[in-house]
């Protein structure tokens, strides 16, 4: 999805058939795009409820899309915290957020698709380091490597002590598992597995 309001076709899937094989097919605009006050995020905060239905935030307001009657509906006045992935093992929505400090592993919990819903109840995991004063964040993600278990990979950019004008890419790669705390069904807690430190001004080749 383009969340910019000039594209004439923003919203797409990629669909399969006999005839055209694998193609772009033009799904139903989002109504916010016809808003006058409409403004872009600068980072689309996103996530999927019951298998079938896309939850996407603007800067104002959070909106729902079902993929089956292929309808949008506006869910309410309140945004995303993050992108969200649900984890069917815990029941709840895990995400990487940087608005109680950074790399904080969160989960959303109570996230309705229903019009006038209430905001979904954030649950702080464990903060993933602190960050050294010659670093910042360029980007953090969360990939879900099934049984309970999660990838953070963040991008970061790092000052080079011997020339001011060039900043150095890294790239650090955490395992971490996410259990149920055993002093209450909701509440979770964090192993942190190993760590891997990738510069990436020394990849030279990338296959």
């Amino acid at each position: 999805m383009d969340m910019g309001p000039t594209r004439s076709c923003c919203f797409e899937v990629l669909s399969y058939d006999h005839v055209r094989s694998w193609c772009w097919d033009p799904l139903p605009q989002p109504p916010f795009l016809k808003e006058p006050k409409y403004e872009p995020p600068l980072q689309a905060q996103f996530t999927v409820v019951d298998s079938t239905k896309i939850c996407v935030s603007t800067t104002k307001a959070t909106y729902c899309f079902d993929t089956v009657t292929r309808e949008w509906n506006k869910v309410g006045d309140w945004v995303l915290p993050f992108t969200a992935e649900y984890a069917p093992e815990l029941g709840l929505w895990l995400g990487v957020s940087s608005d109680g400090g950074p790399y904080d592993l969160c989960t959303l919990d109570n996230l309705s698709t229903a019009v006038g819903s209430s905001p979904p109840v954030v649950q702080y995991i464990g903060r993933e380091f602190e960050l050294p004063d010659d670093w910042w964040q360029v980007e953090c993600n969360l990939v879900n490597l099934g049984s309970q278990r999660f990838c953070i990979a963040s991008s970061f950019m790092v000052d080079n002590d011997k020339d001011e004008c060039y900043s150095v890419p890294v790239t650090v790669l955490t395992g971490v598992e996410v259990l149920p705390d055993q002093e209450g069904e909701r509440t979770l807690r964090r192993i942190k597995h190993k760590s891997k430190c990738l510069v990436a001004d020394r990849i030279e080749y990338v296959l």
